[in-house]
């Protein structure tokens, strides 16, 4: 059996193929959306998902979220007393959910499809790579965020010969694509995106607002303090979804503090970042030679797409509605489960066939003939994978030894501005002339890049890859990574289901104020008392006589 994954910045959502649909996994308290968060306990054990959330705000220091913006990069984290890359964080979580999906199925789990934003560079897919890989799954495909959502979207569709635009605003990262459905076939023409704007920088604009308005600064709060009031700040942008004003209070030094905003002021606080929306948009329908009027629907993907704000600019420019008959929380994960379904050969997919693009130009530098280094387009970006293509380079002058490839990602003239991925070094041959290099660079659907340089005078061929989670990891890295992850301690189901509900009490009552707060804390304290007990009867029936008085 083999699994989808949508692996988020701050959801994350696993289902299957099954019985001609898709099936969404639930964790172990009915929650399909599981909080990409990982956190550790007072004893050390390792937390993820709600449990880690409900604990963020009460024991920051111990809880990371948002890893998923630093894959492919050197950023290390600190839980307890070790250091942890976003790649293995995002192992943790992977694990867990593969746990999930083992039982709920009753069988284990060794293949994934494992969902990527679609403007991921190699580096970032190749930390992901590994990071299943750390978790015990092989990733059959890394599919392209947007292209999930609309295989989900356009399977329903199939029969019809229609051009998508799907817009996909998540937690972290904004993709754009454009994917055309036409007798079974699904092509993708164009993906653009924006990897560091998301759904949680329009909850910082309102954190920064508060702290304007009401002359304080961030630097007076410790960790705590500042998660509790970003959840509120996140809590209000939810509000603004369905209500023009919103508010709250929150306490700080014995004094309380009030913020009110209105969608309209909300609507001027993120102006920046709605421009910012614009430009993977334009630049997806041009590299896909559209106008309006070629798009024929509109797929919003990711819960940010429900701000009103967000949905107003859309309709503004395409003056049409877009679909939402799934939840855009959903979205992505189920196509993500139909693609399993296609690797895992189910009959009632069959036909089913999809194309994608390479989301980025793939080149190498170069000098030109002033002298100077520029950077040279082998693979245009947008083009359809797997795609191979060649071109010719030569040796700057007739005594040069040596020639070496620097392999470079982007869509900037320097290469310096550019993403570099690997260089290659060439023997060129003693021959006194300028010599040819043929350059062929081949790329693959799970975003591998084979680079192939051919000395055209002796015939020599000498070849690389980029993005191959086997290259990057010697087996003594890939055992001690093992080994340190297998060491964690998880928390039993029964503990866990406990130490989740007490930190959730915990959560909430540092949320509230007044007479709520007051009923909260007692709930604590006799939680707290039966828990002494060890009794699991009785720890469940306080379990629900708690959640019936609080009415939550």
């Amino acid at each position: 059996m083999k699994i989808g994954i949508d692996l988020g910045t701050t959801h994350s959502v696993v289902g299957i193929w099954q019985d001609n649909a898709v099936k969404l996994i639930p964790d172990m308290e009915g929650n399909v959306l599981v909080p990409s968060i990982v956190g550790l306990s007072e004893d050390n054990y390792i937390l993820v998902g709600q449990a880690a959330r409900d604990r963020l705000a009460t024991h920051p220091a111990h809880t990371i979220c948002e890893f998923k913006r630093f894959m492919g990069t050197d950023k290390t984290f600190s839980l307890g007393e070790q250091d942890y890359s976003a790649t293995e964080l995002s192992a943790i979580l992977l694990k867990s959910l593969k746990e999930q999906a083992e039982h709920y199925l009753q069988e284990p789990i060794t293949e994934a499809v494992i969902s990527v934003p679609a403007y991921f560079n190699n580096k970032q897919r190749q930390a992901t790579q590994q990071a299943a890989l750390l978790a015990g799954l092989k990733v059959e495909r890394l599919l392209n965020e947007p292209t999930a959502a609309a295989l989900a979207y356009g399977l329903d569709n199939k029969d019809c010969e229609q051009t998508y635009l799907v817009l996909d605003l998540g937690g972290g990262t904004f993709d754009v694509s454009v994917i055309e459905v036409f007798n079974d076939i699904f092509e993708i023409h164009a993906s653009s995106g924006d990897n560091y704007l998301g759904g949680n920088d329009f909850t910082n604009v309102i954190e920064e607002d508060l702290y304007k308005k009401n002359d304080l600064y961030k630097g007076f709060f410790s960790d705590s303090e500042l998660r509790n009031i970003w959840s509120l700040c996140e809590r209000l942008k939810c509000q603004l979804t369905n209500d023009s004003t919103a508010s709250f209070n929150f306490e700080y030094k014995e004094k309380t503090y009030s913020y009110t905003l209105t969608l309209e002021d909300y609507r001027t606080l993120c102006s920046e970042l709605i421009e910012r929306i614009k430009f993977p948009i334009n630049r997806a329908m041009s590299d896909a030679d559209l106008t309006l009027e070629d798009v024929d629907g509109l797929i919003l993907v990711g819960g940010a797409t429900r701000m009103p704000i967000f949905q107003q600019q859309i309709s503004r420019v395409f003056s049409r509605i877009p679909q939402t008959q799934y939840n855009p929380d959903h979205a992505i994960a189920t196509g993500a489960a139909i693609q399993a379904g296609m690797s895992a050969r189910a009959k009632e997919l069959k036909d089913v066939i999809m194309t994608d693009v390479c989301p980025f130009t793939l080149g190498v530098e170069v000098n030109n003939k002033h002298g100077q280094s520029e950077f040279l387009p082998i693979i245009e970006r947008n083009a359809t994978i797997p795609v191979s293509e060649t071109r010719s380079v030569y040796s700057t002058h007739p005594e040069q030894e040596k020639v070496l490839i620097k392999i470079y990602q982007g869509e900037h003239y320097l290469p310096k501005d550019n993403v570099f991925l690997g260089d290659l070094e060439i023997n060129l041959e003693p021959l006194n002339i300028i010599q040819e290099l043929y350059l062929t660079y081949t790329y693959d659907l799970n975003g591998v890049l084979e680079v192939e340089v051919t000395n055209v005078a002796s015939d020599k061929k000498y070849r690389t890859y980029v993005g191959e989670n086997e290259e990057s990891l010697s087996e003594s890295e890939l055992r001690e990574r093992f080994s340190r992850l297998n060491a964690l301690k998880v928390l039993p189901k029964d503990k866990l289901v406990n130490t989740a509900f007490k930190a959730k009490l915990e959560r909430l009552f540092q949320e509230n104020l007044g007479d709520k707060r007051r009923e909260i804390g007692e709930a604590i304290g006799q939680f707290m008392e039966v828990l002494e007990t060890h009794d699991n009867h009785k720890i469940e029936r306080m379990i629900e006589n708690i959640k019936r008085y609080l009415s939550y």
